[in-house]
């Protein structure tokens, strides 16, 4: 995983994510170290407004976009990191609402835990979330309907 962090003290910072990461059964890399696994990609956060599927994907796919995630409470639109801006601003005057814009970080391949596993990504990714300093968190970890639902 990447970890995005905005700190004013980065040794506090630092040894507070290795911690999280140690106790978690993880060790926290120097910078770099995993990003042959991850594509850099521009983010687009938006509500699909009611919109099916497939009337969604057809209505967003402008110049720059590469791939459109699809959830009804929310959707993410991924762009090739120079077209972004370009995306963004189709989308914009397309009428679509959109709740945020970054550059990031894409997983090339996912991995799917299960049973224990999944319930120890899934509090491992809490505690990330729950972290005051950290921005984005950009993992390979993608729980099924299945994990979630025995997780709740």
């Amino acid at each position: 995983m990447i970890v995005d962090a905005a700190t004013d003290n980065r040794n506090r910072t630092a040894g507070e994510l290795r911690f999280l990461f140690t106790k978690n059964g993880g060790t926290l890399g120097e910078v770099g170290a995993v990003g042959w696994m991850f594509d850099a990609v521009g983010i687009i956060e938006c509500d699909p407004q009611g919109k099916s599927e497939d009337a969604f994907t057809e209505s967003v796919l402008v110049d720059g976009v590469v791939d459109v995630e699809y959830a009804e409470d929310g959707c993410v639109i991924y762009t090739e990191p120079a077209e972004l801006s370009v995306a963004r601003d189709a989308l914009r005057n397309a009428g679509l609402k959109i709740s945020a814009v970054y550059l990031g970080s894409r997983a090339k391949i996912k991995i799917h835990p299960e049973g224990k596993d999944a319930e120890d990504a899934f509090a491992f990714l809490d505690a990330l979330d729950d972290h005051e300093d950290i921005q984005h968190v950009f993992s390979n970890v993608e729980l099924s309907d299945a994990a979630l639902e025995a997780l709740a």
